[in-house]
């Protein structure tokens, strides 16, 4: 097997078993071994949280890379099918289409079956906003702007550092943006431990956002051949003219280009841990979203994801490996 016949083994991998619940998914170690750093070094450095916070997320990191390039050595040194399988099973892990369509499939079959309390709890497990008191189209709504942050996430930003460096640079990644997600936040507690966590995801996924704009244009279009209900061109001015009004610098990208794509309007009013944050509107002549629009996102995802596997397969044959193999 060669570097693309492992990569598409491992996508393969992750679009049928997704994230097995019962398996003990790398990221939860990742979790552990921030919360530990953050445990010692706030008591070591409590006057300098910045410089805590730095050797945390710059340490979580490097040990990503190391441990994921060492374990494929180590496996290698027993044959090369053994290090690719290990290789593989990494690239499993370090995407999250499967997992993401699960996960939003749940929240879909609960509000077909009008269980509206139920699509409150399933959603709650996949977006940060409080979900108490959210009506169809609102949790429609957290449904498709959840589906495209997480397709940049989860989806291309992997993808992205595996053709750069291979699987151990997309596990940097996944531990960059773990860091994020665990301690990269604004709040008084982590507004200095976490800024170079949440620096370091923005500058990682700074890049990749902005390849996704013209796959979800392509797919848009692809989609439009069959669907009349996808807008690419909409997609196009939603994006170039609403991807500012997000807080974040890359999430708006792929939301706005969503939002177009699909006709309807993201952003607005949501609350967070019962505080109220009123968000810039997203393509704010859309309509509001329904249950049949958060489908459309994950038929959208699913055609974007294929032409980002094609993309990044072809790239990875030609080269024959990774762009900047590193260690390797």
């Amino acid at each position: 097997m060669d570097c693309a016949d492992r990569f598409l083994l491992g996508v393969f991998a992750d679009v049928v078993m997704g994230d097995p619940r019962w398996f003990p998914h790398p990221v939860r170690a990742i979790g552990l071994y921030v919360s530990l750093c953050e445990k010692v070094l706030r008591k070591l450095l409590g006057a300098s949280l910045l410089l805590a916070g730095f050797l945390a997320g710059g340490s979580a990191v490097l040990l990503s890379y190391f441990v994921v390039h060492l374990s494929i050595v180590l496996a290698g040194g027993a044959g090369s099918f053994s290090g690719g399988i290990l290789e593989i099973g990494w690239i499993w892990l370090g995407l999250s289409a499967g997992d993401l369509d699960k996960s939003v499939r749940r929240v879909l079959d609960s509000l077909r079956a009008m269980d509206i309390p139920l699509a409150r709890s399933r959603l709650s497990l996949i977006v940060g906003r409080d979900t108490a008191g959210l009506d169809e189209p609102e949790i429609s709504r957290a449904v498709v702007e959840t589906t495209a942050e997480s397709f940049v996430d989860g989806i291309a930003s992997p993808i992205f550092f595996y053709v750069l460096g291979g699987a151990p640079l997309m596990w940097a990644f996944k531990a960059a943006s773990t860091c994020d997600s665990m301690i990269g936040h604004k709040d008084e507690r982590n507004i200095l431990f976490g800024r170079f966590s949440a620096r370091l995801d923005d500058v990682a996924n700074f890049v990749p956002a902005r390849i996704s704009f013209p796959l979800i244009f392509l797919a848009s279009l692809l989609l439009r051949m069959r669907d009349a209900l996808f807008h690419p061109l909409d997609c196009a001015r939603a994006c170039f003219r609403d991807r500012s009004s997000h807080s974040s610098p890359n999430a708006g990208i792929p939301e706005s280009a969503f939002a177009g794509a699909l006709g309807v309007r993201l952003g607005g009013l949501n609350h967070y841990d019962g505080e109220r944050h009123d968000a810039p509107l997203i393509f704010g002549e859309g309509r509001r979203p329904h249950c049949g629009d958060a489908d459309s996102a994950l038929r959208l995802m699913w055609t974007v994801f294929s032409l980002a596997v094609i993309s990044a397969w072809a790239a990875v044959r030609v080269s024959g490996g990774p762009l900047l193999p590193l260690f390797f």
